[in-house]
């Protein structure tokens, strides 16, 4: 047997691999909340300027033991392995901030937002990974980015030229659905009974609808306004 043989027939230790990333985690935690902070208040500053309304926005860093159990993933590829070998460099939402919207149609104005204020790296929609992975589930649009050159040429916030923040925007049933969804934990189609498949089927069925009518709900009252005002001029 050569070395090559022996090393891939040793089995992988994960727990020892999942202690080490959170021990490097730990190290620089505090600059991940730092990270986090400042692209929240970029991106709150930006919003009020463009006077979008949103629900909330919240920021953290990853949770220290959250970061050691992903690090410690099998890969998908091989299960012998762990997904993330390297840690620090491969998992990108040490970083994370969280828009939460009160419309769908917000969503777009946040986009052009987003793409003004940061460097855009990726930028997905999880609808369409939730139908291939046959989850069910309410879509939400996520980034990386990091903070623009021109904001990382001042001093305060010069640290953090390279480092990646994911965004995430939710209309407000979006991110009821994600809660929910999670506490449940029912991720596969295959493990869900087919009566407990029925109604979540039904429950998005019926929040997809629900969102198109405050949409519309919206729109109708904006456009009562609008002729208001101008019956009144």
């Amino acid at each position: 047997m050569n070395i090559t043989d022996h090393e891939s027939s040793e089995k992988f230790d994960f727990a020892r691999h999942e202690q080490a990333a959170v021990a490097d985690y730990l190290r620089v935690v505090g600059f991940y909340a730092d990270l986090a902070g400042a692209a929240k208040r970029i991106a709150d500053e930006a919003l009020k300027r463009r006077q979008i309304r949103v629900h909330s926005i919240e920021a953290r860093a990853k949770d220290p033991g959250r970061f050691g159990r992903k690090a410690a993933k099998p890969s998908k590829n091989d299960p012998n392995r762990p997904m993330y070998p390297r840690p620090l460099e491969q998992i990108t939402d040490q970083a994370a901030i969280r828009i939460i919207t009160f419309f769908p149609r917000t969503i777009a104005e946040i986009d052009e937002m987003l793409r003004e204020e940061f460097s855009v790296i990726e930028h997905f929609d999880k609808g369409e990974s939730l139908i291939e992975e046959e989850r069910f589930g309410f879509q939400s649009v996520h980034y990386l980015v990091t903070i623009n050159s021109v904001r990382t040429s001042l001093p305060e916030y010069e640290r953090f030229e390279t480092a990646k923040v994911e965004v995430q925007v939710r209309t407000i049933l979006q991110h009821s659905w994600a809660e929910i969804e999670h506490d449940i934990q029912y991720k596969s189609s295959a493990t869900i009974p087919r009566d407990i498949k029925r109604r979540f089927m039904s429950l998005a069925g019926l929040l997809e609808i629900a969102a198109r009518e405050f949409q519309a709900i919206q729109d109708a009252d904006r456009d009562l306004t609008t002729r208001a005002a101008d019956l009144i001029s």
